[in-house]
């Protein structure tokens, strides 16, 4: 009769205190049992946050109170940027660190009058009970602050100081084309396509990225459209290499930094024009500024910087083209220089044929240089690859200034460059017109930034 009542137990008189206690405590485990259960059904279990089960299940609820009483309910949807990027890069463990590291900042930090969901993966879920639109915004922008000082989930200071290295690396390459100055660039161009790829690959190798290096390269080779843009993708990046590092071993290292510093104006340019970007009238300012000062260089010349802006452009086409795929910077690397590299080492056995070859026939020294051009194109990829996903886009934009800005100095201090009072106006004329366009980007990035923030939905119709 009990049982059919309800109870899952019972006991008849007389008992014993020994037969009671041993039922008293079977039925406290029991509830205990049932309440271990019923929790890990609701929670997650890697936070110990509520789970998408559970929100879904009171949601109903949720809204249907909110309604009965005329309350407010403030819904908020947090991720982590790059989580993928941050398990392929550093491992799953630290993934679950990140995760875990930001559940215990919604726990601390919007506390237990609302409820907090993990949904999976990177996705988080608050739901603000009874809270103004003010309130709830202070509270995920104080998340956000948190979220920024954590070393796990941000790595920001490292990203600055890798990008930093990366670009400083750059600046400081004439100084080692300058060692080969006795050594034809067509010569070097080949040594150079030819070390970095097989440095690149070993490298991938040893770091185990060899099983997506020949995903890529499949997945490549299954979209002929895509091969083929790489290919031409590789032939500009050559294109570039060359130009270059003629200026530097003819000593118009100046003339280098002139067309890195315009690179990036040049790139919007492009983007203009095949990508329909559109042009704030900032942006439009600093075009001009930038056009009278090529035009001063090239009234004081006497004659078009065609290696500056054959340099700018080159560039700025391949970037162009590398945004229609995604590869790894060192990935990407090794297949551009893959697609190069029998033109490259036909050439070195013409140069071997017809007795013009400079690797082995001129010094130890030389060969070490031309062996070691591998390494000096690899390793600031590298270092890019690392850092850059770790700081903002307008930061790279501001910090990619660092390579040309000490190319300049190395090539008026060190190799004795002219650098007279019209190159002084000319290039003043593309520093400001630099100044204009990096501050318009940031104020832009900002923009976007504060409106992803305070008004996600109408942000995410935009896109």
């Amino acid at each position: 009769m009990f049982l059919k009542n309800g109870a899952n137990d019972f006991i008849k008189k007389p008992f014993s205190k020994e037969e009671f206690s041993c039922r008293v405590n079977n039925a406290l485990e029991a509830i205990e049992n049932i309440e271990t259960i019923t929790n890990h059904s609701n929670r997650d279990y890697i936070t110990g946050l509520y789970n998408r089960r559970f929100f879904h299940k009171h949601m109903k609820s949720y809204l249907n109170d909110a309604s009965h009483e005329g309350e407010s309910l403030i819904l908020a949807s947090i991720d982590i940027d790059d989580f993928k990027k941050l398990n392929d890069t550093y491992g799953d463990n630290v993934g679950d660190k990140a995760i875990v590291e930001l559940s215990e900042i919604l726990t601390t930090t919007v506390g237990r009058k609302h409820l907090v969901a993990h949904f999976g993966g990177d996705e988080f879920c608050i739901v603000f009970k009874n809270t103004d639109h003010s309130s709830a915004f202070d509270i995920l922008e104080k998340i956000r602050l948190e979220a920024l000082s954590s070393p796990i989930l941000t790595d920001e200071k490292k990203g600055i100081i890798y990008t930093i290295l990366t670009y400083a690396m750059w600046g400081v390459l004439p100084i080692y084309w300058k060692q080969l100055g006795h050594v034809p660039s067509d010569e070097i161009l080949a040594a150079r396509i030819f070390w970095a790829f097989w440095v690149t690959v070993a490298f991938i190798f040893v770091i185990g990225g060899h099983k997506k290096l020949f995903a890529d390269l499949k997945s490549l080779w299954k979209s002929k459209k895509a091969f083929f843009t790489l290919m031409l993708a590789s032939y500009l990046i050559t294109l570039n290499w060359f130009l270059y590092i003629f200026a530097v071993t003819n000593d118009r290292i100046v003339e280098t930094s002139m067309a890195y510093y315009i690179n990036p104006l040049v790139s919007m340019l492009l983007g203009v024009f095949f990508l329909k970007e559109k042009l704030t009238p900032a942006i439009k300012i600093a075009f001009v500024l930038a056009a009278i000062g090529v035009g001063i260089l090239t009234v004081s010349y006497g004659a078009f910087p065609w290696m500056a802006l054959g340099m700018a452009f080159s560039f700025a086409f391949y970037g162009l083209i590398k945004k229609t795929i995604k590869l790894n910077a060192l990935r990407g690397l090794a297949l551009e220089t893959l697609f190069v590299l029998p033109v490259a080492t036909a050439f070195y056995v013409y140069l071997f044929v017809i007795d013009r070859a400079a690797f082995t026939t001129v010094n130890i020294e030389t060969d070490g240089l031309l062996i070691l051009s591998g390494a000096v194109t690899a390793l600031p990829l590298v270092l890019f690859a690392t850092g850059a996903p770790l700081i903002p886009m307008y930061m790279i934009g501001f910090l990619q200034y660092i390579a040309p800005t000490m190319m300049l100095i190395i090539g008026v201090l060190m190799y004795g460059e002219e650098f007279n009072r019209t190159s002084l106006i000319s290039f003043s004329f593309i520093w400001v017109a630099l100044i204009l366009f990096t501050a318009s980007k940031m104020a832009e990035a900002r923009k976007i930034r504060r409106e992803k923030v305070s008004n996600p939905i109408a942000y995410s119709k935009k896109q």
